[in-house]
């Protein structure tokens, strides 16, 4: 296995000195994606990675989302913002997890990148909170994640 593994962080003691913020590797990966995008999501605030996901639906690029749905209350405009693309774009797929609680925190970009750690696309998981992670550059794991996530479609 050839893989290179990056602590990703978010809260101003962990950022620096090699350790980047959960914000930037999302935005980055979203961006540079070339072909699909997979993504869990508990909750989300941060209208601005959604609008990243809207950009990369433009570029044609494959996005699924898997989303726990269970607790309306959770729900924000930046996830009524997500219900909306998946009307205006045939290559956005939704998943919705009800049978059990789904709160993990992954991003699997090109089937070879995987961000996998605790911070929710929340503006205070990306600026406020302590969150930790790993950014994995690792086709094997990305497809192995890939699996799991389909696993919750079957």
């Amino acid at each position: 296995m050839n893989s290179s593994i990056f602590l990703i962080a978010s809260g101003e003691k962990w950022i620096g000195q090699g350790v980047q913020p959960f914000q930037t590797v999302i935005e980055e990966m979203i961006r540079k994606a070339s072909h699909h995008l997979a993504l869990t999501v508990f909750t989300v605030t941060d209208d601005g990675i959604v609008c990243d996901i809207e950009d990369a639906l433009r570029r044609g690029i494959a996005v699924d989302i898997f989303h726990w749905d269970k607790d309306p209350s959770l729900n924000s405009a930046a996830i009524a913002h997500l219900r909306r693309l998946k009307n205006e774009h045939a290559n956005l797929k939704t998943h919705i997890i009800s049978d059990h609680r789904l709160h993990a925190k992954v991003v699997v970009a090109d089937s070879m990148k995987v961000l996998i750690g605790s911070a929710n696309l929340t503006y205070s998981a990306m600026l406020d909170n302590y969150e930790l992670g790993v950014l994995i550059d690792d086709g094997k794991m990305a497809h192995d994640v890939l699996g799991l996530l389909g696993r919750l479609t079957d």
